[in-house]
């Protein structure tokens, strides 16, 4: 397990040094439905059915940069990102970091554009996801090698470096967490994960030294494909009953493709996005619609 870092120079050069202004930052992260399969822009050669796309559902104002959130990704095999960038639907399925911008988004569009115009003040995302794990074992934050929690860890650390660089400091509100899939497809994972998403909040509070860090977690998609949802379900419900600062976000009714069960459209990457902000915005400050 990778160590969180922690930035500051001695006692007195600290003394010296007003404190860096802060920036309110969220972390986006989880499986495929986290890294996203919205369609900015209609390719009808990718064979998705509905063929849809930010515009066709309404949303093509949100098909520009956005810099009023900025967004941090972590590469899926190492946690390190090009660097922070402005919100734009980009950020999704298959992003290139070498040209920090795809066709595809998830959640962070809607979280990123609601928190901010709700607010009226600038945020930050930090982003790290990979679809098809497990929280059993690819999230595993007590595998001693290096796995998909380390690499959220490590891209917590390079955003925070970056932030850090340009005079700003990160303050860490909540998470987003959007997984479950995975770990539905077997009972021997399904069973457990309970114990496994408790463990998951407790060691990542731990690291950030944020005992009380929010956690948003959407529940799965109610499909046939996911087997033992309901296990995945009744976990999810008991951590959000268990703890004040867990929340849950509905993911059942979300759209999905027609060929492609597991993962959701545009439509449904832009609900989803809303959800988790409107659910941080009305349990931190009493704002958004129920």
């Amino acid at each position: 397990m990778l160590a969180l870092c922690v930035f500051g120079g001695s006692s007195s050069a600290q003394a010296q040094q007003a404190p860096m202004p802060t920036l309110r930052t969220y972390i986006v992260a989880g499986q495929s439905n986290a890294e996203g399969t919205g369609v900015r822009r209609n390719n009808p050669a990718n064979g998705l059915n509905p063929q849809q796309d930010l515009y066709t559902i309404g949303f093509g104002h949100w098909d520009s940069d956005y810099n009023q959130a900025l967004i941090y990704k972590g590469h899926p095999d190492s946690g390190v990102g090009p660097g922070w960038d402005a919100m734009r639907p980009a950020y999704g399925s298959g992003y290139e970091h070498s040209l920090y911008r795809n066709n595809m988004f998830g959640p962070e569009l809607g979280i990123g554009r609601e928190i901010a115009a709700h607010l009226k003040e600038p945020i930050a995302i930090i982003k790290y996801s990979k679809g098809g794990t497990l929280l059993a074992v690819d999230w595993d934050p007590t595998d001693p090698g290096i796995n998909r929690y380390d690499y959220l860890i490590n891209t917590i650390n390079h955003a925070t470096q970056a932030m850090a660089a340009g005079g700003i400091a990160l303050d860490i509100q909540g998470v987003f967490w959007m997984q479950g899939e995975s770990d539905s497809g077997d009972i021997k994972y399904a069973q457990h994960y309970q114990a496994n998403l408790e463990r998951l909040i407790a060691t990542l509070r731990t690291q950030l030294n944020k005992p009380n860090l929010d956690f948003y977690v959407a529940t799965i998609r109610d499909t046939p494909v996911w087997t033992y949802r309901q296990h995945i379900w009744n976990a999810q419900q008991a951590v959000a009953d268990a703890d004040p600062n867990v929340y849950l976000v509905n993911g059942r009714d979300l759209e999905a493709y027609n060929n492609d069960p597991m993962h959701y459209t545009a439509r449904g990457q832009v609900t989803l996005g809303q959800r988790f902000a409107l659910q941080a915005l009305y349990d931190a400050w009493g704002l958004g619609q129920f």
